[in-house]
């Protein structure tokens, strides 16, 4: 496998499923001993290098045969802090990926909770910029666009002031929204959770949705709900 780790990574800072979980051992909860948070820092320290390390090689082996040319457009989707870093690095090793436009959405948000809960949380800010500044000054002379899958989370990119994040939404297929008849027989109407159930996107409040809807709407077979999860079934 050429990638040897996906973008879901605990130790990303921009991943919402875990992302602080390290920071949230340091303030919540009983103080570990100071033995426990060293060897706890290290080992994140190890595995963040880890999976950057692997992003960096996988790309290089991808790259080794295609000659890239002046108009070559190359998207990378899904994109976390660590591929950027990782990205950064095969970059400026790389002077042949100066030829071609470099577009890099990233889908995941790093602040918690609504707008005006975003100023109390400085300290993730200011990291995210840092890992950002840090990366993208090794490559200036790259042609690099920046894009998010929401408004919401372009807005959040945005306050890290280190590039334009413009808004390119992820397509959802037509198929799934599609709501006709069939003879005399109406099709239940087909709502589409798009993506992975995720903390962020209200995974608490799905199931007491469905049973509120489910004698109406539900049981009646009015309603579909299909939604994405890891598990060929996801109890609610």
């Amino acid at each position: 496998q050429l990638f040897a780790h996906h973008t879901y990574c605990r130790y990303s800072m921009n991943f919402q499923g875990g992302a602080h979980s390290l920071e949230r051992q340091h303030t919540t909860g009983s103080v570990p001993l100071p033995w426990r948070q060293r060897l706890a820092r290290r080992w994140h320290r190890r595995m963040q290098q880890r999976r950057i390390d692997h992003f960096a090689g996988a790309c290089r082996r991808l790259f080794r045969d295609i000659d890239l040319q002046s108009d070559d457009q190359v998207f990378l989707p899904t994109l976390s802090d660590f591929d950027l870093v990782g990205l950064a690095q095969f970059l400026e090793a790389d002077w042949r990926t100066l030829a071609a436009d470099w577009h890099l959405q990233f889908h995941f948000n790093f602040l918690d909770g609504r707008p005006p809960d975003y100023d109390l949380q400085q300290d993730r800010i200011a990291t995210l910029r840092r890992r950002f500044e840090e990366s993208l000054s090794t490559i200036t002379d790259h042609r690099l666009h920046f894009y998010s899958t929401t408004r919401q989370m372009a807005s959040q990119y945005n306050r890290l002031r280190v590039a334009p994040f413009r808004l390119l939404p992820y397509p959802v297929n037509a198929r799934h929204r599609e709501h006709t008849d069939c003879g005399h027989h109406r099709l239940p109407l087909r709502v589409t959770c798009a993506g992975g159930i995720r903390p962020e996107k209200g995974q608490a409040q799905l199931a007491p949705m469905v049973h509120a809807l489910w004698d109406d709407l539900f049981a009646a077979e009015r309603i579909q709900l299909l939604i994405q999860s890891k598990k060929s079934r996801f109890r609610i």
